[in-house]
């Protein structure tokens, strides 16, 4: 059975706009369920001041994700690795960076293990991730999708769907 998801604007800082993407039987794109399935934990405002950190002040440099590649893909995570934070943070939110400008948010979890593949609760998060950017990268060689050269932000059609 083939899924299809579509791209939308998550959240639009002044230096970062952030996306994310819905599977088309969802009412609710990924980042959205992400903030709704942790909003009572406490690592939530780790993840979310970083977002407005890096859309107000910083800027998508690529240092602040931590790298969580898998079997081609090119997912990443939030919060920064530890030499940016002064907290222990375990909550872990799966994206794609695209730009200085432009970012995926996708979903994540809790991470008790040392490995994403390892732990039960951010494995298929982590796995769908990398899947994702797979089909984003490939929209990307395709034409479908592509970074304004003056903005760096995404340019798509709104009615793509990107198959995964």
């Amino acid at each position: 059975m083939n899924t299809f998801v579509s791209i939308e604007q998550a959240i639009a800082f002044k230096r970062v706009t952030f996306y994310t993407v819905r599977f088309e039987e969802k009412e609710q794109s990924m980042f959205f369920n992400f903030i709704n399935e942790h909003a009572k934990s406490e690592e939530l405002y780790i993840i979310r001041s970083w977002l407005r950190k890096l859309g107000t002040e910083l800027g998508a440099q690529p240092r602040y994700f931590r790298p969580e590649g898998y079997g081609g893909g090119e997912a990443r995570a939030l919060p920064p690795p530890p030499r940016y934070l002064n907290v222990d943070c375990h909550l872990r939110l799966y994206c794609m960076w695209m730009s200085r400008s432009a970012v995926f948010l996708f979903n994540g979890g809790v991470k008790t293990a040392a490995t994403a593949q390892d732990c039960p609760n951010v494995r298929p998060h982590f796995f769908l991730a990398n899947k994702l950017t797979k089909a984003i990268s490939q929209a990307q060689m395709d034409g479908d999708i592509s970074l304004d050269p003056e903005t760096d932000l995404l340019l798509y059609d709104q009615s793509l769907e990107l198959e995964i």
